[in-house]
């Protein structure tokens, strides 16, 4: 199976990144996102593979994420927060020590608007650009010495 642009579909991981979403989904519409993201925090990750492996593998599961939350099977568009939250736990089950970070800012009109990513070493992945946001939460919190 190939994608638009000819790439191979990595269908193992499609599926699970389907998998995850439908479990974000239920998580964090039955209890507090903290104890949804203590859930989603694997006690003990399979393997590390690096910064740039992790950048590559927060790419692939970002796309099939943003493809899948597009059919509007799991409700509504495509969500930074679902999408954030599927990356997070795909890429800590790996051993990859990646942040969810959450921000805000104010438009000029003085609305409000959040967004959500994930971030390794302080560097945001799967993001076209560095997000323009007041970081409000960092999950889990960074250690200091």
């Amino acid at each position: 199976m190939l994608t638009r642009r000819g790439e191979p579909v990595d269908l193992l991981l499609a599926l699970r990144v389907a998998f995850w979403i439908a479990a974000v989904t239920a998580l964090v519409g039955t209890m507090k996102l903290t104890r949804a993201l203590a859930l989603l925090t694997p006690r003990r990750p399979r393997r590390r593979g690096g910064p740039s492996a992790a950048s590559i593998r927060a790419g692939l599961v970002t796309r099939y994420a943003n493809a899948l939350l597009r059919w509007r099977v799991f409700g509504g568009r495509p969500i930074c927060w679902k999408r954030a939250l599927v990356v997070y736990r795909m890429l800590r089950g790996e051993g990859e020590p990646v942040q969810l970070v959450i921000g805000v800012r104010k438009d000029d009109a003085a609305a409000l608007h959040a967004h959500a990513w994930v971030s390794l070493e302080g560097t945001p992945l799967g993001e076209e650009r560095a997000p323009e946001f007041r970081v409000v939460l960092v999950y889990p919190p960074p250690v200091t010495p």
